[in-house]
């Protein structure tokens, strides 16, 4: 009998056809879902935001569509409640060391650190188990050992090198959640390089000293033509330019560019994938909808991920014949949800796919 972590390959003719992934959902309609789950998180003192996260989850899921067919998601509101319980009554702790004694909160941190890798893998089995399409569920069979490498041992160094080893430890993250995430007994397959993700930092590195550049000379120019600015004025808008320059900017860049080198690198059985984001649309994306929620006082939340999500799904398809008859479902355990909601909690760096 098979396990979750082998795979079965079902011959299947090679075929050229492209199959782009649809993205149905509207800002209006989610800004009920999203109005409402705040309201009545509010009112049940967070109580409700378990099933918020979920109804949150299944409208995405629902709206994102391979050959006119959504996804599913199966999460129990109640044991993502029973692991936030479990992250508050830790929080709880640690707010209580930290006052009697500096170095018990230290240690306690450290011991959240030594459960990284057990939280991630938590969050991702839960995530991946609880979703599915067509039927067919997902899975994650990575193993602990490498994730205690990736996320101890690779991240402990990132001081050491000075951050040199970002790029690898980003490789390495990727490549463990894609070769470990199965759908069904398939297992995804990507084929990534370490001297690829060091070529895409390279690149960031650069385009970040020219925009900062060009800010700067913009500004100057600016100032000393006199277009109505005073130096006051423009010292005004350096936070916004930080922002797009620090945040905004690298992040799209980062966004896009791995997206497409971990997607197009990636494959399942017959199928392989096709994302074409560009840095530039994800730009003018994050930077807009940052503008108008500030504008709208938060109002347009739900229009700004409609909006995100959108192009992210529209820009991606799928290569070869999407008959989904050749995959064999496997049993898969139901898995409590407190590792994932504790790596939420403290703020762990879930890897994710692209």
């Amino acid at each position: 009998m098979m396990d979750a972590g082998e795979l079965e390959h079902v011959p299947s003719s090679p075929t050229s056809a492209l199959t782009p992934l649809e993205f149905t959902g509207k800002a209006s309609e989610y800004f009920g879902i999203w109005i409402t789950n705040i309201l009545l998180s509010i009112i049940t003192i967070g109580i409700y935001s378990a099933w918020a996260k979920v109804r949150t989850k299944k409208y995405f899921a629902h709206h994102t569509l391979i050959a006119g067919t959504g996804f599913d998601y199966h999460a129990k509101p109640l044991n993502i409640l029973k692991g936030r319980i479990i992250a508050v009554v830790l929080y709880s702790i640690y707010g209580f060391v930290s006052q009697a004694s500096p170095l018990l909160a230290v240690i306690f941190l450290g011991l959240v650190f030594l459960a990284t890798p057990w939280i991630i893998l938590q969050s991702m089995r839960f995530n991946l188990r609880n979703t599915s399409h067509r039927g067919l569920r997902f899975n994650f069979v990575g193993k602990l050992g490498e994730a205690v490498k990736i996320y101890i041992f690779y991240t402990a160094l990132i001081v050491f090198t000075l951050g040199l080893i970002l790029p690898f430890l980003n490789y390495r993250s990727r490549s463990f959640a894609i070769n470990n995430t199965c759908f069904g007994l398939s297992r995804f397959q990507a084929q990534l390089t370490a001297r690829s993700f060091y070529l895409t930092y390279l690149k960031l590195g650069g385009w970040m000293i020219f925009v900062a550049i060009g800010c700067a000379a913009l500004l100057g120019l600016a100032y000393t033509v006199g277009l109505g600015f005073n130096l006051t004025e423009l010292i005004s808008f350096l936070p916004l330019l930080l922002l797009i320059v620090v945040i905004v900017g690298p992040g799209a860049y980062l966004k896009a560019s791995l997206g497409k080198l971990v997607y197009n690198s990636t494959h399942l059985e017959n199928f392989s994938f096709k994302c074409d984001w560009r840095a530039r649309d994800l730009i003018w994306i994050y930077a807009s909808n940052f503008l108008l929620i500030v504008l709208s006082f938060g109002l347009l939340i739900p229009w700004s991920k409609i909006r995100s999500t959108r192009y992210l799904v529209s820009h991606m398809t799928i290569k070869g014949d999407t008959n989904f008859d050749q995959f064999v479902a496997g049993k898969i355990d139901q898995l409590a949800a407190t590792g994932q909601e504790i790596g939420e909690f403290f703020d762990v760096d879930l890897p994710v796919l692209g």
